[in-house]
């Protein structure tokens, strides 16, 4: 079974665009499950509007802390595949969760990433250059043995996830990175370049390149030598 992680936080104008992709997947076998840190919103209305659709589960209550609402999340799956998903992304092939479904149990891969590209009607020439680039970059380090990947789609074994202690909460920026940089330890990290998601890019927008990217690089940094993040929060942006 495959259990699919969302964590959210006012999030109503993007879940359902995830929620409509992952509804029409071709792979049966899976479950959803929404971790919500009191939102504002209607997001938590969204999410349970789907559970005529597909199994899901929706956590409310949640500490705003995007690390310790995936392990909450990850706690609570039935499934031995877990995929960690933000809210703001979509997943674009109907046969997405077969895909990775033939990649884990035929093939007997650990631990994933797909490419990331920004949603196509929103999508500028930046974008398509940079997400081109970082694509690359993450399927070069992975296929060097290092590690790489976003936090927008994150592929794991349940029992890896649990040997390596899960997200570090303590991290509120690259606890993505620090993730997989634990899971390397333990076994190869598969870059399916057949894959894609997309996502939104309102943080891009709002923040620009420069900025997105020195936030990347300096938390990356603080991370890899104190184990937590220079941000003290990732503020939601749109």
């Amino acid at each position: 079974m495959i259990s699919i992680i969302i964590p959210t936080l006012n999030e109503e104008k993007y879940l359902s665009n995830l929620l409509d992709s992952i509804a029409i997947q071709t792979y049966p076998n899976y479950e959803v499950i929404v971790v919500d840190a009191s939102s504002g919103d209607r997001t938590v209305e969204v999410a349970n509007g789907y559970e005529k659709k597909f199994s899901v589960t929706v956590i409310e209550g949640a500490e705003k802390n995007t690390s310790e609402q995936r392990n909450k999340g990850a706690e609570k799956a039935k499934g031995d595949i877990l995929i960690f998903m933000d809210a703001d992304t979509r997943i674009s092939s109907s046969d997405f969760l077969l895909n990775i479904s033939k990649k884990f149990y035929r093939e007997l891969i650990c631990a994933a990433v797909t490419n990331v590209y920004v949603e196509p009607k929103e999508e500028k020439f930046s974008d398509k250059i940079f997400h081109f680039m970082l694509n690359k970059l993450i399927l070069f380090l992975n296929a060097v043995g290092g590690f790489g990947g976003r936090g927008g789609c994150q592929i794991i074994r349940k029992t890896v996830f649990e040997k390596v202690g899960g997200y570090n909460k303590n991290l509120m920026v690259a606890e993505d990175v620090d993730l997989y940089r634990r899971v390397a330890k333990k076994v190869k990290i598969h870059f399916l370049k057949h894959e894609k998601i997309y996502e939104s890019p309102r943080r891009y927008r709002k923040e620009g390149y420069l900025k997105v990217i020195f936030k990347w690089i300096i938390n990356g940094i603080y991370s890899f030598l104190f184990k937590k993040s220079f941000s003290k929060d990732w503020i939601r942006v749109g």
